[in-house]
């Protein structure tokens, strides 16, 4: 793991301790299978509805990404593609019962980098601002007034 994101995991476990959560460090059920299997299997669905129109109307870039992804995570063919949707399921019902004794698990997204920027240069300077300027809008909130913003009209719904 990073070093910024342990000390990021660090800072929020503390600050949820300070307002009174119990904090333990506890290993959740399957962790690292469930994400690879769960990865997996989603790359098996884009790559058999999506894989085509991906590939026709992709740019370079987008073909390249989904290139890495295949290459990292490589989608399941067949059969095993519908054993692993059973065990998507299993895995579903295992962190279900895990988050009824753990409602809330502090946890980075990634270990690890999905994207190495050597590999695809115009990523390491791509910024949200960029998109905006590009596309008219911004792709996800990036500031954290954004955010709060975001989450006051959805509890207003």
């Amino acid at each position: 793991m990073h070093p910024a994101v342990a000390k990021a995991l660090d800072k929020a476990a503390s600050a949820l301790s300070d307002a009174g959560y119990a904090v333990e460090d506890i290993e959740p059920p399957f962790a690292q299978e469930t994400g690879e299997v769960g990865y997996r299997t989603l790359l098996s669905e884009v790559r058999d509805l999506l894989g085509s129109d991906i590939r026709r109307y992709g740019s370079t870039e987008i073909n390249a990404i989904f290139d890495e992804y295949y290459r990292k995570f490589p989608p399941y063919e067949r059969v095993a593609f519908l054993q692993m949707l059973a065990k998507r399921t299993y895995y579903a019902r295992q962190w279900a019962l895990f988050l009824e004794d753990y409602p809330l698990v502090l946890t980075p997204f990634l270990l690890f980098a999905l994207v190495v920027h050597h590999e695809f240069p115009w990523f390491a300077s791509w910024q949200p601002a960029n998109a905006y300027r590009k596309y008219g809008r911004r792709p996800y909130p990036h500031r954290r007034s954004d955010c709060r913003a975001q989450m006051a009209r959805r509890s207003d719904r």
